[in-house]
């Protein structure tokens, strides 16, 4: 196993677990222009794989450019709303839904820091100075004309007071290796917010990401409950 392999599995074991109820859900994708380069690399490995051995399977080159794609899509860490989530081998990532608003935002940077108000719990989230990042905003409008639903994606300037919005989307990713197209994306009408597709460069730094997610794990702990017995009912607590 490698050095992603075991961050994935270390990191993994405390990211808290989807229940029922609308979602959040959002697919990272190798960049378009990466894919062409990729092309030729499975082609080749084909083509020597056949002078060596005489045949090989018609759908090698399908399964190695599949690899790579698959390695470049997972392992992406974000939180949102409490959260803690990782990108899976299709490059998806899902949250519980924790807004009525159609409308959130989207920052990406290497770092975010947690203010905390008591113990474990966060009041909110800060951007650090001089830290690279780029926040984005998603609106769900509905066109008059089609009645087709649709994201208004625009980017947004940085907050004055460094104070990230609470409903926001944290991809821990350099911004230059993270690319979210601007403009209007089709969307379904559904309680669920499907987000557009978001891509992601070669040579996506990782592992440095991943390590600095491991400082904050124990933020996102599980929820252990408590109940206490009055003489009507039983009063339940939540405990971090």
């Amino acid at each position: 196993m490698n050095c992603i392999g075991r961050l994935f599995l270390l990191l993994t074991m405390y990211c808290v677990p989807v229940t029922a109820g609308p979602l959040i859900t959002y697919f990272f994708k190798p960049y378009p222009h990466i894919l062409e380069q990729n092309k030729k690399s499975p082609e080749k490995s084909a083509a020597k794989l056949t002078l060596r051995l005489g045949t090989v399977p018609s759908t090698l080159a399908e399964n190695v450019l599949l690899s790579l794609q698959r390695s470049l899509v997972n392992g992406i860490f974000s939180t949102y709303a409490g959260y803690l989530a990782v990108s899976d081998s299709d490059g998806q990532t899902t949250f519980p839904l924790s807004q009525t608003k159609k409308k959130l935002f989207i920052l990406v940077s290497q770092l975010a820091t947690p203010v905390v108000m008591s113990g474990n719990t966060i009041h909110h989230w800060e951007l650090p100075i001089n830290v690279p990042s780029k926040l984005y905003s998603l609106e769900k409008k509905k066109d008059l004309e089609t009645t087709l639903w649709y994201w208004q994606v625009q980017e947004e300037l940085a907050p004055k007071d460094n104070v990230i919005p609470v409903e926001t989307i944290i991809i821990f990713a350099r911004p230059k290796d993270i690319f979210i197209p601007l403009g209007a994306s089709p969307t379904n009408e559904t309680t669920h917010f499907i987000l557009p597709d978001m891509y992601v460069r070669k040579g996506i730094a990782k592992v440095s990401s991943a390590l600095y997610v491991l400082n904050l794990r124990h933020y996102f702990g599980p929820i252990s409950e408590l109940f206490r017995k009055t003489q009507l009912r039983y009063l339940k607590h939540i405990t971090f």
